[in-house]
């Protein structure tokens, strides 16, 4: 039998599940069932379509009421699986769940790995729902048998925060790191704790970077941005993974924190707060590795940022003194200030147009490319357009997007310095008008009045 070998991106899930000793009577099925677990283990396309095929042939020559019936059923769902064969798969994970519970009953701790093997390969299978739904069955078990909050429901919860933030379901996210770090907090490490504490941060972190600033929940949160709310709870578990972290001896992931948090703070524009938080992570970077270290030159660099995001004239001085800490460093120091690095915003954003303009094809791409200088504040200037397929409206509201970018200037001998002949391509697609923008919609209402009322003169 042969298997069509998955892309990386659709590879083994369910491993950690591999029922890899199974105690078999007959010497032929133990030797049967090595002999597949080590193709398996191979990784190799060939190895895992061989896998699947020993699998196959093992459990087809087993009795249907072999007690170890299930655990082989199981196994051969992981490796076809692997080996692509999702549907079949699916098949026999499914089939050994239901053997097992019929053996066992419906809460019975041993169930729980071919729960969650049905649902990595549902999740294979492109049936997010579903999968999530098997997930949270085999807590539902453990829930049962030992309590809300024990590390034996920690499987489950990594699988649905796995498949959850890739399909954008924020609230199970939300809810299932939660839960890992009330289950931490109560029965594993500080350490352990800390993770946590920093993997609900970041969650926190990148979802308030992608919610636009203008953002409410709902008219009763009509004060509080979501954007604010979402930058809030990052600072709190920050905060919180910082002092877990300060009765710890790691200094990389305490300063990291102290990084994220000062970020956390710019990205919400709270100045205050940024530079306080900055000026402290500096200051646990000196500390902690020395004055004259890399680490402190990094570190002063996005010390600099910072300043220069919160629009203090005070980021030339670490700038400054980054460029002579990492003299030492040379590679590194033209990496980080040998040339300009965009800071705001963090992404270029692609903008809609009424329309396509009549001289341009189906399938050219829409976009004004412009050159420009940083300056030494980190401002563009000089902006020309080299190359442009849009409309006058749409150059003009590129330009205006370039100037309202904010970059981190070249330094040159410890001094920002400008750097000229930069280059931005501004995308376009052809869309509704931009809601953020609004002038946007009144000149383009003005202009199709203008073409619509010149065509009618033109007819008459």
């Amino acid at each position: 039998m042969t298997f069509g070998f998955p892309t990386p991106a659709a590879s083994v899930l369910s491993l950690d599940l591999l029922q890899r000793e199974l105690p078999f009577a007959e010497r032929a099925f133990y030797d049967a069932h090595v002999d597949a677990v080590e193709s398996l283990d191979l990784a190799t396309a060939a190895a895992i379509d061989r896998s699947a095929t020993q699998f196959l042939e093992l459990q087809a020559a087993m009795p249907d009421d072999h007690v170890l019936q299930p655990d082989v059923q199981m196994n051969l769902a992981i490796a076809l699986a692997a080996a692509g064969d999702v549907e079949s798969a699916l098949a026999f994970a499914q089939a050994a769940l239901e053997t097992k519970r019929a053996s066992t009953g419906p809460y019975d701790l041993r169930l729980i790995p071919f729960m969650l093997a049905e649902g990595d390969v549902l999740t294979q299978a492109d049936q997010t729902d579903a999968a999530i739904m098997a997930y949270q069955r085999a807590q539902n078990v453990t829930h049962r048998q030992l309590g809300v909050h024990t590390p034996a429901q920690l499987p489950a919860i990594e699988r649905v925060i796995a498949v959850a933030a890739l399909n954008d379901l924020d609230h199970i996210v939300d809810i299932q790191h939660k839960m890992s770090l009330r289950i931490a907090q109560q029965s594993m490490t500080p350490d352990v704790i800390a993770t946590m504490q920093l993997a609900l941060a970041d969650h926190y972190n990148l979802r308030a970077e992608e919610t636009p600033g203008g953002t409410f929940v709902s008219p009763d949160t009509a004060y509080i941005p979501l954007r604010l709310r979402r930058g809030q709870a990052a600072v709190s578990y920050y905060e919180d993974a910082i002092t877990t972290l300060r009765s710890l001896d790691d200094p990389v992931r305490l300063t990291s924190a102290m990084h994220h948090l000062a970020q956390t703070w710019s990205m919400l524009d709270r100045p205050r707060s940024a530079k306080k938080a900055a000026r402290l992570y500096l200051k646990e970077v000196r500390a902690r590795f020395g004055d004259s270290s890399v680490r402190t030159g990094s570190a002063l660099v996005s010390v600099g940022d910072i300043f220069l995001l919160s629009r203090d004239h005070r980021a030339n001085e670490y700038y400054a003194e980054a460029w002579s800490v990492l003299e030492a460093a040379p590679d590194l120091r033209q990496e980080l200030l040998g040339q300009p690095k965009r800071l705001k915003p963090r992404e270029i954003r692609s903008y809609p147009m009424d329309r396509r303009p009549v001289h341009v094809g189906p399938d050219d791409p829409l976009i004004v490319r412009m050159i420009y200088t940083v300056r030494p504040d980190g401002r563009p200037g000089a902006v020309e357009i080299l190359q442009a397929n849009v409309l006058a409206e749409e150059r003009r509201m590129s330009r205006a997007y370039l100037k309202r970018m904010l970059f981190r200037p070249r330094v040159v001998d410890g001094v920002p310095v400008a750097t000229a002949d930069q280059e931005h391509v501004q995308p376009f697609w052809v869309g509704a008008p931009d809601a953020l923008f609004p002038w946007n919609q009144k000149r383009l209402e003005k202009k199709r009045a203008r073409e619509e009322a010149a065509a009618a003169t033109a007819t008459e």
